[in-house]
């Protein structure tokens, strides 16, 4: 959305929209988390999530300030998109319910 936006009034309201969602988008990844990690593996995993976190805050504003200088304003929030984009199909294929047979036959 902040990539189509005509004014600095919407960029400012489209980027409180992102950190609200994002705000919620951390709380659920922390539950998945919680849900998904072998016990006694938790602490390991979710300090690799908040390490990987804090490394995306530390390379985005670089990409983002690189892709703006050399293909325009709008281009770090295009690339944004298509990469939440990939994020979400790659979660989805990773988080699928197990198939009937699966639960039948556990490996």
């Amino acid at each position: 959305a902040q990539a189509l936006v005509p004014s600095y009034a919407l960029l400012v309201a489209a980027n409180f929209a992102m950190g609200f969602c994002t705000g919620g988008l951390s709380i659920s990844a922390n539950a998945t988390l919680a849900r998904t990690a072998p016990k006694g593996q938790q602490g390991a995993i979710y300090g690799m999530s908040n390490s990987l976190g804090s490394v995306g805050a530390a390379l985005g504003p670089m990409v983002g300030a690189a892709a703006a200088t050399a293909m325009g304003m709008r281009a770090p929030f295009g690339l944004s998109a298509i990469l939440f984009a990939l994020v979400v199909v790659w979660v989805a294929v990773m988080l699928r319910p197990p198939s009937a047979t699966e639960q039948r036959n556990p490996a």
